[in-house]
C-alpha cells in the first residue's frame, strides 16, 4: 500500500482549510465590526454625556458673564442718576425757569442713558427738558416703590413721548426718565435680565424692568445661582455701589438648541475617534466661542467689506465712502457693535483694522484714485497705541502707489479723548496726510475741549441727532450749535443717518455759508459690496457732468 495520501483526500483537506480560513476571516471581521460599533457607541455616549455636562457649565458661564456685563451698565446708569440728581437739586436756579431748563438740558446732553428730566412739586409735574414748561401741570402717578429718598415708577406714561411708557426715578423734586428702548437693548436672547431696586432697611426688592422671577428676596440679595425644574437658570448679582441687583435668566434648552448640530457632529466624531474625546471636548469649549471664531475669521480672511457712499450735500456728488466690516457667524450676521467690542475687549482689534485697510486698498485702490474720492476706515484706541501702525499704513499705500489723503481715519470720541498719547498719535497720522474724523460726535464725552487739542479734520454728527430733525426732541436745538462750532474750528461736518430729503435740505441750509457739509445715510445708499459701489460711482459721475 502506498504511503501517499490519495489526491481526493488531499483536495478535501485543502478545501476544508480554505473554508476554515474564510470562516476565520468572517469571525475576525465580525469581531472587528462589533468592536468598532461598541467603540462608536461608547465614544458617542461618552461624548454625549460630556457634551451635556459641558453645555450646562458653558450655559452657567454664559449667564454669569452676561449678568455681570448688564450690572456694569446698570452701575453706570446709577452713577449718572446720582450725579444728575445732585446737580439739579443744587442748581440754585428758579424752579422751571428758562435758566433751569437750559441747565437741565445740559445735564441731559452729558448723559448717555437718561432720556428726559423733569421737575415736580407735590404730586405734579411742571416742566421737562423735552417739553419745556407745561401749560397745565400733570398729576403724578402713585409710586410703585420707595428706597432711600427716592420714588420709583414703573411703566408709566411719559410726558416727552405721548403714548409711550417708561421707568422714572424721582428724588426731591427731580424726576429722571429711562425708556424701555434703553433697557431692551441689553436683552440678548436666549439670555434675559430683570433689574431690581433694593430697599435694604425694609429687606425689600422691586423689579424696575423685566419679568418677575421665581426667586426669594434672600436668593436675590445673596447672589444665588439657581436652577428650576423647568430648565431655567437664574443668576443674581448685586452692586456694592448702588442699591440695585440684576437677575439674569437663561433657558438651558433654548441655549442648547443653538448648538444642536454641533452636538450631533461631536457624537459622530466621538464614535469614530473614541481616543480623541478630550480633543473633541476641547473643540467644544474653544472652537465654538465667538472670540475664537472671530480670530479664525481674521486669519482665514472670511470677513467681508461693504461701502456706504458719502455725498456733498451742496452738489449731490459722491465725495467719499466709508468702509464697513461685516462678519457672518453660523449663517447669521453679527452686529459690528458686538464683534468690534469683543475685539477691543480682547485686545486684537488691531488685527481687524489691518485686515480692513489691506482689503480696502486691494478692492478700491484704483477706483478711489480714478474717481478722486476718499475712503474712510474706522480705527480704535489700540491702533493709536500701536507704534507700528503709521508705518504699516504708509507701507500699504506705497505698495499700492496711493497717497495718504485718499484714506481717512475715523475714531470714536472715547478713543480720541484718551490722553496725550492719543493726541500724539493723531498728530503723527495727520502729518502723514490722513484726514482724521471724530465719529458719532455728541454721544460720547460730550466735551468740546479736546477738539481744540486734537484739531481733527472732520466730525460726524451721530444719527441720533439727525433723527430729531422735524421733531420736538430735546437734541434738535443742539444741532445748530454743533454746526456753528465746526464752522468756527474750520472742520468738515459729515451728517450720519440721513434717510429723508427733509433732513438733507435742513442740514444743507443750516450750515454757515461757505462751510462744507457732507451727508451719509440710506437716502444716498445703503452699505453695499464693491461691485455695486463701482456701478453707483459710475452713475453718479455721469449725472454730475
Amino acid at each position: 500500500m502506498s504511503g501517499r495520501e490519495p489526491a481526493s483526500a488531499s483536495a478535501t483537506r485543502w478545501g476544508k482549510s480554505l473554508l476554515s480560513q474564510d470562516r476565520r476571516r468572517r469571525v475576525v471581521w465580525l469581531v472587528n465590526f462589533v468592536v468598532v460599533i461598541l467603540g462608536a457607541l461608547v465614544g458617542g455616549t461618552i461624548t454625549f454625556l460630556i457634551g451635556q455636562c459641558a453645555q450646562q457649565r458653558a450655559a452657567r458661564a454664559e449667564l454669569r458673564l452676561y449678568t455681570r456685563e448688564v450690572l456694569s451698565v446698570e452701575e453706570r446708569l446709577g452713577s449718572e442718576t446720582r450725579a444728575t440728581l445732585k446737580a439739579i437739586q443744587s442748581d440754585n436756579l428758579e424752579f422751571c425757569s428758562d435758566a433751569e431748563l437750559l441747565y437741565m438740558r445740559q445735564q441731559l446732553f452729558r448723559s448717555a442713558l437718561i432720556r428726559d428730566i423733569g421737575r415736580t412739586r407735590g404730586d405734579k409735574l411742571y416742566c421737562t427738558t423735552g417739553r419745556g414748561r407745561l401749560s397745565v401741570a400733570l398729576p403724578r402717578d402713585t409710586p410703585n416703590f420707595e428706597f432711600e429718598d427716592r420714588l420709583v415708577f414703573r411703566d408709566i406714561p411719559l410726558a416727552i413721548y405721548p403714548g409711550g411708557t417708561g421707568e422714572v426715578i424721582e428724588s426731591n423734586g427731580v424726576s429722571l426718565v429711562y425708556s424701555h428702548e434703553f433697557f431692551a437693548t441689553l436683552d440678548h436672547p436666549p439670555v434675559f435680565y430683570t433689574v431690581f431696586i433694593v430697599n435694604s432697611s425694609k429687606h425689600q426688592v422691586f423689579a424696575l424692568y423685566g419679568p418677575d422671577v421665581p426667586l426669594s428676596v434672600d436668593e436675590i440679595l445673596t447672589g444665588a445661582l439657581v436652577e428650576r425644574r423647568n430648565g431655567e437658570l437664574y443668576e443674581a448679582i448685586c452692586s456694592d455701589k448702588y442699591p440695585g441687583c440684576i437677575v439674569g435668566r437663561l433657558s438651558v434648552s433654548a441655549w442648547a438648541e443653538q448648538y444642536r448640530d454641533f452636538v450631533l457632529e461631536s457624537q459622530v466624531a466621538g464614535g469614530l475617534l473614541g481616543a480623541a474625546i478630550a480633543f473633541i471636548l476641547l473643540q467644544f469649549y474653544h472652537t465654538r466661542s465667538m472670540e475664537v471664531e472671530l480670530r479664525r475669521a481674521v486669519r482665514r480672511g472670511t470677513l467681508r467689506l461693504v461701502y456706504q457712499p458719502i455725498v456733498d450735500l451742496k452738489t449731490g456728488r459722491i465725495v467719499a465712502v466709508e468702509a464697513l466690516l461685516r462678519w457672518s457667524r453660523r449663517g447669521r450676521d453679527v452686529s459690528p457693535e458686538v464683534f468690534v467690542a469683543l475685539a477691543e475687549r480682547r485686545r486684537f482689534i488691531g488685527a481687524l483694522t489691518r485686515w480692513v485697510i489691506r482689503n480696502v486698498i486691494l478692492e478700491l485702490g484704483t477706483t478711489i484714485e480714478e474717481r478722486h474720492i476718499r475712503v474712510t476706515v474706522n480705527i480704535a484706541s489700540e491702533d493709536l497705541k500701536d507704534l507700528g501702525f503709521p508705518a504699516f499704513l504708509t507701507d500699504c499705500l506705497q505698495k499700492a502707489r496711493l497717497t495718504a489723503n485718499l484714506i481717512g481715519l475715523e475714531l470714536t470720541e472715547r478713543s480720541a479723548a484718551e490722553g496725550t498719547s492719543a493726541a500724539t498719535a493723531i498728530g503723527l497720522l495727520r502729518s502723514l496726510g490722513h484726514s482724521i474724523y471724530i465719529d458719532d460726535f455728541g454721544t460720547g464725552y460730550s466735551s468740546l475741549s479736546y477738539l481744540h487739542r486734537l484739531a481733527p479734520d472732520a466730525i460726524k454728527i451721530d444719527r441720533s441727532f439727525t433723527q430729531t430733525i422735524g421733531t420736538e426732541a430735546v437734541t434738535a436745538p443742539v444741532v445748530p450749535l454743533i454746526l456753528e462750532m465746526a464752522s468756527k474750528l474750520n472742520m468738515l461736518v459729515v451728517v450720519e443717518g440721513i434717510e429723508s430729503r427733509e433732513q438733507a435740505v435742513y442740514f444743507n441750509a443750516a450750515v454757515p455759508n461757505g462751510s462744507p457739509i457732507w451727508g451719509q445715510g440710506w437716502l444716498f445708499g445703503k452699505p453695499m459690496p464693491v461691485s455695486e459701489l463701482r456701478s453707483l460711482l459710475a452713475r453718479n459721475s455721469a449725472t454730475q457732468r
